[in-house]
């Protein structure tokens, strides 16, 4: 019965922190393109007093739009190779001991 409250528990924890992270990257998201939108209103205006444009590439580059896909996709493509090299790894050392009883339990084979 105890293990069965601490399970719950556990998935309940799971969840909370899921949701948690999932709204810090909306957050995040809202934050960025505030800031983006702030970098346009500086350059603007830095353009306005300056009375020409000033070329600046590292403020190009800042100003331009984040591509979250891009970034996820990317993240998932590499949580996915690790995932399947981890279990490679873990399959291994399971799959000698397998042999190993099998061996043991059925002598003919």
């Amino acid at each position: 019965m105890l293990a069965i409250v601490v399970l719950m528990s556990q998935n309940r924890q799971s969840y909370i922190s899921t949701l948690r992270e999932e709204l810090d990257m909306q957050v995040n998201l809202i934050s960025e393109r505030e800031i983006t939108k702030v970098l346009k209103l500086l350059k603007e205006i830095r353009n306005k007093l300056a009375q020409e444009e000033i070329a600046d590439p590292e403020l190009e580059e800042m100003i331009k739009r984040v591509d979250t896909s891009y970034i996820e996709r990317q993240l998932e493509e590499q949580l996915s190779i690790k995932s399947n090299s981890i279990a490679k790894e873990v399959v291994k050392p399971l799959s000698r001991v397998t042999e190993k009883v099998e061996k043991t339990i059925l002598p003919n084979k």
